[in-house]
Protein backbone atom coordinates (compact mmCIF):
# COMPACT_ATOMS: atom_id res chain seq x y z
CA UNK A 1 0.00 0.00 0.00
CA UNK A 2 1.36 3.47 -0.82
CA UNK A 3 1.32 5.87 2.29
CA UNK A 4 2.81 8.98 0.35
CA UNK A 5 -0.12 11.21 1.21
CA UNK A 6 -0.62 9.81 4.57
CA UNK A 7 2.45 8.12 6.30
CA UNK A 8 2.20 5.03 8.15
CA UNK A 9 4.50 6.52 10.72
CA UNK A 10 3.32 8.30 13.49
CA UNK A 11 6.08 11.17 13.40
CA UNK A 12 5.28 11.88 9.80
CA UNK A 13 1.71 12.04 10.38
CA UNK A 14 1.99 14.70 12.89
CA UNK A 15 3.81 16.69 10.49
CA UNK A 16 0.51 16.08 8.37
CA UNK A 17 -1.94 16.88 11.14
CA UNK A 18 -1.36 20.40 11.60
CA UNK A 19 -2.72 21.47 8.33
CA UNK A 20 -5.73 18.69 8.24
CA UNK A 21 -6.62 20.20 11.49
CA UNK A 22 -6.03 24.06 10.00
CA UNK A 23 -8.16 23.27 7.30
CA UNK A 24 -10.76 21.90 9.52
CA UNK A 25 -10.85 24.58 11.60
CA UNK A 26 -9.50 27.97 10.71
CA UNK A 27 -10.28 27.83 6.61
CA UNK A 28 -13.72 26.01 6.56
CA UNK A 29 -15.29 28.26 9.23
CA UNK A 30 -14.00 31.58 6.99
CA UNK A 31 -15.18 30.02 3.86
CA UNK A 32 -18.56 29.62 5.68
CA UNK A 33 -19.08 32.85 7.36
CA UNK A 34 -17.87 34.33 4.31
CA UNK A 35 -19.65 32.76 1.37
CA UNK A 36 -22.05 29.48 2.20
CA UNK A 37 -23.74 31.67 4.88
CA UNK A 38 -24.13 34.27 2.39
CA UNK A 39 -25.44 32.00 -0.30
CA UNK A 40 -27.90 29.49 1.63
CA UNK A 41 -29.43 32.09 3.76
CA UNK A 42 -29.68 34.73 -0.10
CA UNK A 43 -27.83 37.86 1.35
CA UNK A 44 -25.73 39.48 -1.92
CA UNK A 45 -24.01 41.84 0.74
CA UNK A 46 -20.73 40.50 2.60
CA UNK A 47 -18.66 42.36 5.61
CA UNK A 48 -15.53 43.84 4.69
CA UNK A 49 -14.74 41.94 7.96
CA UNK A 50 -15.59 38.17 6.71
CA UNK A 51 -13.04 38.85 3.76
CA UNK A 52 -10.76 40.86 6.15
CA UNK A 53 -10.33 37.59 7.95
CA UNK A 54 -9.61 35.55 4.59
CA UNK A 55 -6.70 37.63 4.17
CA UNK A 56 -5.78 36.18 7.92
CA UNK A 57 -6.33 32.82 6.47
CA UNK A 58 -4.05 33.03 3.56
CA UNK A 59 -0.80 34.65 6.27
CA UNK A 60 -0.95 31.61 7.83
CA UNK A 61 -1.03 29.45 5.02
CA UNK A 62 2.03 31.80 3.66
CA UNK A 63 3.88 31.04 7.06
CA UNK A 64 3.33 27.54 6.87
CA UNK A 65 4.68 27.55 2.98
CA UNK A 66 7.72 29.52 3.91
CA UNK A 67 9.44 26.88 5.08
CA UNK A 68 8.76 24.18 2.73
CA UNK A 69 7.48 23.34 -0.58
CA UNK A 70 3.94 22.05 0.67
CA UNK A 71 1.61 22.17 4.02
CA UNK A 72 2.94 19.29 5.81
CA UNK A 73 6.56 19.35 4.37
CA UNK A 74 8.80 19.06 0.94
CA UNK A 75 5.95 16.22 -0.26
CA UNK A 76 2.54 16.65 -1.18
CA UNK A 77 0.01 14.68 1.51
CA UNK A 78 -3.40 14.99 1.99
CA UNK A 79 -3.30 18.27 4.01
CA UNK A 80 -2.56 19.91 0.35
CA UNK A 81 -5.72 17.95 -0.95
CA UNK A 82 -7.53 19.21 1.68
CA UNK A 83 -6.69 22.97 1.51
CA UNK A 84 -6.33 23.31 -2.08
CA UNK A 85 -9.93 23.13 -2.67
CA UNK A 86 -11.16 25.32 -0.12
CA UNK A 87 -8.29 28.25 -0.68
CA UNK A 88 -9.04 28.48 -4.47
CA UNK A 89 -12.74 29.12 -3.33
CA UNK A 90 -11.74 31.53 -1.50
CA UNK A 91 -9.72 33.39 -4.04
CA UNK A 92 -13.59 33.90 -5.83
CA UNK A 93 -14.09 36.23 -2.53
CA UNK A 94 -10.65 37.61 -1.81
CA UNK A 95 -8.07 37.67 -4.67
CA UNK A 96 -5.18 36.62 -3.96
CA UNK A 97 -2.07 39.04 -4.23
CA UNK A 98 0.83 36.82 -5.53
CA UNK A 99 3.53 39.82 -4.94
CA UNK A 100 2.13 39.69 -0.77
CA UNK A 101 1.48 36.07 -0.60
CA UNK A 102 4.71 34.44 -3.13
CA UNK A 103 4.36 30.99 -1.18
CA UNK A 104 0.71 30.17 -1.72
CA UNK A 105 1.02 31.59 -5.52
CA UNK A 106 4.17 28.89 -5.82
CA UNK A 107 2.13 26.20 -4.12
CA UNK A 108 -1.38 26.69 -6.27
CA UNK A 109 0.51 26.59 -9.49
CA UNK A 110 2.40 23.45 -8.33
CA UNK A 111 -0.70 21.93 -7.92
CA UNK A 112 -2.49 22.67 -10.97
CA UNK A 113 0.18 20.95 -13.08
CA UNK A 114 -0.82 17.54 -11.07
CA UNK A 115 -2.03 15.91 -14.06
CA UNK A 116 -5.48 15.33 -11.95
CA UNK A 117 -5.65 19.13 -10.61
CA UNK A 118 -7.99 19.99 -13.74
CA UNK A 119 -10.81 17.08 -13.21
CA UNK A 120 -10.74 17.35 -9.14
CA UNK A 121 -10.13 20.57 -8.40
CA UNK A 122 -10.38 22.88 -11.95
CA UNK A 123 -14.04 21.99 -12.92
CA UNK A 124 -16.07 22.11 -9.44
CA UNK A 125 -14.11 25.65 -9.06
CA UNK A 126 -15.06 26.94 -12.81
CA UNK A 127 -18.62 25.69 -11.55
CA UNK A 128 -18.10 27.55 -8.05
CA UNK A 129 -17.11 30.65 -9.69
CA UNK A 130 -19.77 31.24 -12.70
CA UNK A 131 -22.23 30.28 -9.49
CA UNK A 132 -20.97 33.24 -7.40
CA UNK A 133 -20.74 35.52 -10.61
CA UNK A 134 -24.58 35.22 -11.33
CA UNK A 135 -25.59 35.79 -7.61
CA UNK A 136 -23.15 39.05 -7.89
CA UNK A 137 -22.14 39.51 -4.03
CA UNK A 138 -20.77 42.82 -2.91
CA UNK A 139 -18.62 43.38 -0.74
CA UNK A 140 -20.00 46.15 2.11
CA UNK A 141 -17.02 48.41 2.99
Amino acid sequence: TDHSLYHELVRQRGEINPGLFYHATDVVKRHWLCSCHAVFNHYKVIPFGKIDAIYKVYERLEGFLQAHTYVAGEQLTVADFSLIATITTLFTYAELDAGKYPKIAEWVRRLEELPYYAEANGVGLKQYNDFVKTVGFKVLR
